[in-house]
C-alpha cells in the first residue's frame, strides 16, 4: 500500500493542486500506520519535506492525514 501512496503522491500533479495534498495526506498516513514513523507529525514532515508548500497547505495536509488515519483505523480497520 505505501508504494502505491508514493507512487501516487510523487505523480506529476502540481505541487499546489488539491489532488497532491490530499495523496501527501494519505502518503503521512500510510506511513504511520505502517509505523515508518513514530508520530502522524513525524510522517506529515517527512511527506511535505521539499515540497515548498505554504502554511495552509501544509494545514491542508494535516487534515488529510488525520481524516485518512482515522478511516483506517478506526472506520476500516
Amino acid at each position: 500500500m505505501a508504494t502505491f501512496l508514493e507512487k501516487l503522491a510523487n505523480s506529476n500533479l502540481s505541487n499546489t493542486s488539491s489532488e497532491h495534498l490530499k495523496l501527501l495526506g494519505k502518503r503521512a498516513a500510510g506511513m504511520y500506520i505502517s509505523k515508518g514513523s513514530d508520530s502522524l507529525t513525524g510522517a506529515v514532515s517527512s511527506a511535505v519535506e521539499g515540497e515548498n508548500l505554504n502554511k495552509d497547505q501544509i494545514h491542508r495536509v494535516v487534515e488529510m492525514a488525520n481524516q485518512a488515519t482515522w478511516k483506517e483505523l478506526f472506520h476500516d480497520g
